[in-house]
């Protein structure tokens, strides 16, 4: 059972100058991975074409506000759609987008990558064993620049050898990577229609109206469990090739102390992420945009629905919401101011301000 977290206030260690679009793209994939969401994937959604793409990023531009643009592309797996590549050309040269990233399985060839990696900044490669030709992955992995790649390698326990050799072709290679402990995946049921409430998988994503068992357990050991927890944060290199982690998280223990840098995944993984009735910034700096084309301020939909990307207008909140959710399961939505009440707010309001300011932001921003 998920507990409140032992903070009153936190927010991100990110840039405060940029607005973060997390896109995405279509449930279409060409894996279907056991523990991967059935909400998440599919074999059989139609691509979106390169015009109704343009269209959007048109919107995209048109309705965020004077801030650059960060646009990062998860699936469904992106590169799946035929026009992908031509379509990150158009974002590159056409519109105010800064930074352009993705989530990809790597199951494209090399030649693509190389192609691919000229018009965004970033490429997070993750790693699927149950379908992944390994070879060729790893001949991706090696082919990409260091500075504009990394693995997020999911560490599923029915293929640690695997596991464990990404690990050593990675610190060989000083590539960047992320061990991800795989989650349990829910079979979804439907609901009595009588019934009201809103129900979310381990992923965060809303299932409203349906039921959930467990399908899927991943098995791990004790032992690689503790293997696990030696090696499982991002890997970085300070300007002297030593190994350094980067927190991504600032948290405010209570009203009188210093902030304090953390994981939001440590938070996640040890269940202690039940923000319920917290104040939320979540949509105040980005925003979700789902694969049916609908908004949410987050991966997590508290809120609802406030605009689609068909809409000409963009209803984008400009306010704090209160969280009516008993997990927050996504670092994506970690990743912005939140207090655990009003008087929390107004006690560390000028401070998250000034952490805000720091970090390339406003002094007005309504994210405080």
């Amino acid at each position: 059972m998920s507990q409140i977290p032992n903070f009153v206030a936190m927010q991100s260690t990110r840039n405060q100058d940029t607005y973060w679009i997390h896109w995405n793209l279509s449930k279409r994939c060409n894996y279907n991975c056991s523990y991967c969401s059935d909400a998440l994937h599919d074999m059989t959604s139609p691509h979106h074409s390169l015009e109704y793409l343009i269209s959007v990023a048109n919107k995209i531009k048109k309705n965020i506000p004077n801030k650059k643009i960060r646009i990062w592309f998860t699936g469904g797996e992106p590169t799946a759609n035929p026009n992908f590549l031509e379509f990150c050309k158009f974002l590159k040269n056409q519109i105010r987008v800064t930074h352009i990233g993705l989530n990809s399985n790597g199951s494209r060839n090399v030649k693509y990558h190389t192609e691919l990696i000229k018009y965004v900044n970033k490429i997070q490669f993750s790693s699927h064993f149950e379908f992944m030709d390994i070879d060729k992955f790893l001949e991706n992995l090696e082919a990409m620049p260091r500075k504009k790649s990394s693995l997020n390698l999911m560490a599923e326990p029915e293929h640690w050898d695997k596991v464990k050799r990404l690990v050593g072709f990675c610190e060989q290679r000083n590539i960047n990577y992320h061990l991800k402990r795989i989650r349990p995946k829910y079979q979804w049921k439907q609901r009595h229609p009588a019934s009201k409430d809103m129900n979310y998988d381990s992923y965060g994503v809303i299932n409203a109206g349906l039921l959930n068992s467990v399908e899927y357990t991943p098995p791990y050991t004790e032992e690689q469990i503790q293997w696990l927890e030696e090696k499982e944060h991002v890997q970085l290199e300070d300007e002297n090739g030593n190994k350094v982690t980067k927190p991504d998280i600032l948290i405010y223990p209570n009203i009188d102390d210093e902030p304090e840098e953390k994981w939001a995944n440590d938070f996640i993984k040890n269940q202690q992420d039940n923000l319920f009735g917290w104040l939320c910034g979540v949509g105040l700096e980005g925003i979700e945009i789902n694969a049916d084309g609908t908004i949410h301020r987050g991966v997590c939909g508290v809120g609802g629905i406030i605009s689609h990307v068909d809409d000409e207008d963009w209803n984008l909140p400009k306010n704090f919401i209160v969280c009516n959710r008993t997990r927050c399961t996504c670092v994506a939505d970690w990743k912005t101011t939140k207090y655990k009440n009003h008087s929390s707010r107004k006690e560390l309001k000028e401070s998250i301000s000034f952490e805000i300011y720091k970090r390339k932001g406003s002094l007005d921003s309504i994210n405080k």
